[in-house]
């Protein structure tokens, strides 16, 4: 799904902060099982469990956050680029596991 971010200005393509957030929130979506509409429909209430909460946002935070930190990787090799990414996820990965544990 970060394959269709860009937009063509001026006869180039240029990564649209827009479509990045979007593309975001339907990764979120389809990981959840839920469907992406092009009509609205009205969103399902949060689990008010705590534990479960928590999860969810942050999934959520992981999200935001990942979007414009992988924008900024444009002019990166490839290469580090998928090793950051990597990185970031076993790190969020662990500590996710690590709180389930203590919990």
């Amino acid at each position: 799904m970060g394959l269709y971010v860009k937009q063509r200005r001026n006869g180039r393509l240029v990564i649209v902060p827009g479509l990045v957030n979007r593309r975001a929130a339907e990764a979120g979506l389809w990981a959840r099982g839920e469907f992406v509409a092009s009509r609205y429909v009205a969103p399902a209430a949060l689990p008010t469990d705590g534990a479960e909460a928590a999860k969810l946002g942050g999934y959520a935070a992981a999200a935001a956050t990942a979007a414009p930190a992988l924008q900024a990787l444009a002019g990166v090799p490839v290469w580090i680029g998928v090793a950051l990414v990597l990185a970031v996820a076993v790190i969020a990965v662990a500590l996710l596991m690590r709180r389930e544990r203590t919990a």
